[in-house]
């Protein structure tokens, strides 16, 4: 009776020993979901003001002029932008250091690239290239574009960073499309001195608010590809394999 009471007293004593380490796991996740959060919110809020510090220096009067400038920011906007997709991976993840490095190399190159071309395809509108392409066709090329990013974002992560699923490209697909309708709504919500004009794209792009939305949808995708998104241990992709060679 006495061997039986015992070790129903460990079980108990083992149990409420597993529930608080729960409980400290939890506490601990949750506090490193807030400083992410923080974090995100940095990089998105220097995005925008970085871009809104040149964007006010340059003076610029119209979209042709803003197409036809080369705004030297979005290289520190996109930096900051990868910084917040590859924080989670730094901080959840089990991907060798090394390989994070790599991987932010090859998606900063994405990402400034993506941005380069999009620039190109919105100044075909001022162009003579818009007498053979019409708004639809503009429209699906920038769909396109985003896609092809999102996939390209897809393929360095599950290549560098560690396994995740399709549905990686769909979400990052989908976010790159909000973020037009998202600016167009915050400076409708918003509105200040510099969007006097009007509360059009061309506005919102004044403020800056596309690329706080574009480094908010990176660093959600960037938590939700650690957190929710990736595949079974067995599934993943082994980085320290990958690097050999480099």
């Amino acid at each position: 009776m006495v061997e039986i009471i015992e070790l129903v007293y460990l079980v108990n004593t083992s149990s409420a020993s597993i529930t608080v380490k729960a409980i400290d796991i939890s506490r601990l996740l949750m506090k490193y979901h807030i400083l992410h959060l923080f974090l995100v919110l940095i990089c998105a809020a220097l995005s925008m003001g970085v871009w809104v510090l040149e964007f006010s220096k340059q003076a610029l009067g119209g979209q042709i002029q803003w197409l036809g400038t080369i705004q030297y920011s979005i290289f520190l906007i996109s930096a900051l932008s990868i910084v917040a997709y590859l924080h989670p991976f730094f901080r959840w993840g089990t991907t060798p250091p090394k390989s994070i490095w790599w991987a932010g190399v090859e998606l900063y190159a994405t990402l400034v690239t993506a941005i380069l071309v999009s620039r190109l395809i919105l100044f075909s509108l001022f162009t003579h290239f818009y007498g053979w392409l019409n708004a639809y066709s503009l429209f699906g090329l920038l769909l396109f574009l985003a896609g092809l990013t999102a996939y390209s974002f897809y393929s360095i992560t599950l290549r560098r960073l560690l396994g995740v699923q399709r549905f990686h490209i769909f979400l990052l697909t989908a976010g790159l499309v909000l973020v037009v309708p998202l600016s167009w709504g915050t400076i409708w919500l918003l509105p200040s001195e510099m969007a006097k004009a009007g509360k059009g794209i061309w506005e919102a792009f004044k403020m800056g608010y596309p690329f706080f939305w574009l480094t908010l949808v990176f660093g959600g995708v960037g938590w939700l590809s650690v957190g929710r998104l990736k595949l079974g241990p067995n599934m993943a992709t082994n980085p320290e394999i990958l690097d050999d060679g480099l």
